[in-house]
């Protein structure tokens, strides 16, 4: 089954333009495969908003693979994000000093983009077991600076990782042992995590 759906959006701050996109936004199911994806285009900036899509395939072991990228400006890209590190509280006391052109420029360069790549396979052992792992990288992009406001640095490419082990059922129905790794590498850090979690039904309204 495919699904499709096309939008537009205009967006008015008294006579100046905020934001004016078009996108589409599609869906897609079988018996062992979906797929998400939306695409924004600002046709005011002339930028690319978002696409972002993520996808899911099931083996015939019922193993699963997930995947997800995304880029997307953060926040979408808009005019009001001209005011960021601006003594002004509305585009309209903006205009006042600044041309059109300059509020334009001012958003494009406050708008940083965020980009990320993401891969999990999960499989179960057996009817209580399953393992899994996952991988992501992000990339957060630095902004200019203009207008009297500073620009910020580029996060640089991060990276993270994982594996767990989770077991349900083990002792009694609707209990829950999970063990994980997890590792990160961050632009300033890295970070290594031991997770243990656990869930045991005392009563049919209690867990501990």
């Amino acid at each position: 089954v495919l699904e499709t759906s096309l939008f537009a959006i205009e967006q008015y701050d008294r006579d100046i333009i905020d934001r004016r996109a078009v996108g589409a936004e599609f869906r897609y199911f079988d018996r062992n495969k979906s797929a998400l994806g939306t695409l924004d285009y600002d046709v005011h900036f002339n930028r690319l908003n978002a696409a972002i899509f993520s996808g899911t395939y099931t083996l015939e072991d019922k193993s699963v693979i997930n995947t997800a990228l995304d880029y997307r400006k953060v926040p979408y890209l808009s005019t009001w994000n001209a005011l960021q590190g601006q003594p002004f509280l509305t585009l309209y006391d903006m205009m006042k000093f600044n041309t059109a052109e300059e509020v334009r420029q001012f958003a494009i360069d406050r708008t940083p983009t965020f980009e990320s790549a993401m891969v999990s396979y999960s499989r179960p052992l057996s009817e209580t077991y399953q393992i899994g792992a996952d991988a992501t990288v992000t990339n957060l992009s630095g902004t200019m600076p203009s207008g009297g406001v500073d620009g910020t640095p580029a996060s640089g490419l991060e990276y993270y990782v994982s594996t767990q082990l989770t077991g349900t059922g083990i002792f009694k129905p609707g209990d829950l042992l999970m063990g994980a790794v997890r590792y990160a590498s961050l632009s300033d850090s890295k970070i290594y995590v031991l997770d243990l979690n656990t869930r045991y039904p005392v009563t049919p309204d209690l867990s501990v």
